[in-house]
This record gives C-alpha cells, sequence and structure tokens, in this order.
C-alpha cells in the first residue's frame, strides 16, 4: 500500500515537472513569437510605384524602401504591414498603427490624429485616359467623367471642386483604371509617378500631366508634396524620421532608392 502510494505520488511529481518545462518553453516560445517591432508602419500596397507586393507577398516599393532605410539610419525597428487604405486612418486613430505610408499627403482631418514628416516627394497629378479620348490638357477634361480612388484627397478635391461631370469612385487606382479602359469614364486622377506605373504596357492609355497651380495648399490643408504620416501617440517619431530623411538623403541612399524606383527623371523629388 505504502509502495503504491510511493509510486503514484513520485509519478505525479515527475509529470509536474514535465509539465512545468513544457510550460516555461512554451512560454518561451510565445515571448519570442510575441515579440514586436519599435514602430508598425501600415500601408496600402496597390500604388505602385511607392507601395506593392514583391514576389513572395511582403509589401515594398518606394516608400517602404525609403521608410526603411531611415529605421536603419535611426537604430529604430519596424514591421512593415498592409492594409485596404480605407482602413489605414480609422487603424491608426486606434492605436494599431504608429506610420502610414503609400503616396500620403497631409490634410486638415488628418492632422487632428497624425503629424507629418518633411516631403518625401513632390506631389504632381495626372490623368489618365485613353489614347484616343482627344484630351491632351488638364482644361480638355473639364465637365468629363473622372474615376478616382476612394478615401483620398483627390477625391475630396474633385467633389469640392467643378471639374467632373460625374465622379466614379474604386479602393485602389488600378481598380479606378478599369472604368477608363471600359470607358464608363474619361480620365483617372492620380499622382503622376502612380500613373506611369499604370499605362506601362498598356499602348492604349496615355498620361497627361497636370499642372502644379491646380492643385497645391489650400485652405483645407491639403498638401502639394507626399509625406509620412506619425500618430500623434508617437511624438518622438516625427524628429526620428525628419533626421534619418536627412541623413540618407546627404549621404546618397535616397537618390538610389529613388532611381530604382522612379528612374532618373527628379521631377519628383522635393
Amino acid at each position: 500500500m505504502k509502495r503504491g502510494l510511493w509510486l503514484f505520488f513520485s509519478m505525479l511529481f515527475v509529470t509536474l515537472l514535465t509539465a512545468c518545462g513544457g510550460e516555461k518553453k512554451q512560454e518561451q516560445m510565445v515571448t519570442k513569437v510575441a515579440k514586436k517591432a519599435d514602430y508598425i508602419v501600415a500601408v496600402e500596397p496597390n500604388y505602385a510605384p511607392l507601395a506593392l507586393r514583391d514576389a513572395q507577398g511582403l509589401p515594398t516599393g518606394f516608400d517602404v524602401e525609403i521608410m526603411q532605410a531611415i529605421a536603419k539610419d535611426q537604430q529604430f525597428t519596424i514591421e512593415v504591414v498592409s492594409d485596404d487604405f480605407a482602413n489605414l486612418w480609422q487603424n491608426m486613430q486606434l492605436g494599431q498603427y504608429d506610420v502610414v505610408i503609400g503616396g500620403v499627403g497631409a490634410s486638415e482631418e488628418r492632422r487632428a490624429f497624425a503629424s507629418f514628416s518633411n516631403p518625401v516627394l513632390k506631389d504632381r497629378l495626372a490623368l489618365v485616359v485613353r489614347k484616343d479620348s482627344h484630351i491632351n490638357s488638364f482644361e480638355e477634361a473639364q465637365g468629363k467623367r473622372f474615376s478616382v480612388q476612394n478615401h483620398t484627397n483627390l477625391k475630396r478635391s474633385l467633389e469640392e471642386n467643378p471639374i467632373a461631370g460625374k465622379i466614379i469612385t474604386e479602393a485602389s487606382p488600378y481598380l479606378a483604371l478599369t472604368h477608363v479602359i471600359d470607358n464608363n469614364a474619361d480620365a483617372l486622377l492620380v499622382d503622376a509617378s502612380v500613373a506611369e506605373g499604370l499605362v506601362k504596357d498598356k499602348p492604349n492609355l496615355k498620361v497627361v500631366l497636370i499642372p502644379d497651380s491646380v492643385y497645391g495648399v489650400d485652405e483645407r490643408g491639403v498638401s502639394a508634396t507626399l509625406e509620412f504620416a506619425i500618430s500623434k501617440q508617437k511624438p518622438e517619431l516625427v524628429d526620428k524620421i525628419n533626421i534619418g530623411l536627412q541623413h540618407i538623403r546627404s549621404e546618397g541612399t535616397y537618390d538610389a532608392i529613388y532611381r530604382k524606383w522612379l528612374g532618373d527623371d527628379l521631377w519628383l523629388k522635393p
């Protein structure tokens, strides 16, 4: 009887030791997996060449590589995550994202919850039209049917200025472009850098640049440059990004990334 009890408690003790050891290993594994980067950077990867997906499905592009270079220069770590453009700002306000990148422009509405870095690119705008449309200038597009990405400053500008006869919105510039291709819209309004990528390998489309004077800083605070948006919950990050951006410009990394994604034409440099 005593021997049976002794064996029982011995086995129980070994089982508890094994379980504790397993829990300890599991806890270590969870801690390792759950460890986060210093900052979470969010982007909609449907804005080539500023933001897109690589062969493995991970975010890449001009804005992503610039942000990665800044993080390396300033010695902080980032995790770049993908999200729909419509969700980026809401999730930043909820504290899920520290930085939003990818063709981002400042506006009065966004400044309520985000600070903005120094300019990363000049914000030139363009129309993408069919070559047979006979639209060769911004003036010739007045009153026509426009397509545009939803939840953007460009969409708001179209709504507040009487330049479009009809506005069609889509979740991404690629989807908005389909309306031009299918002749449901006469022109897509988009950032010029993105426009060049959209017409690549599409001989039936052309890009019409919009004069800088058409869209600039206005009473709503819409920016004429593209920046990185930084959550006001992380005020220390503004200086880090600006200092890092200045450093990578002075030592040549910025220009190398620019040439990789945007070519040798420097008309988008701020």
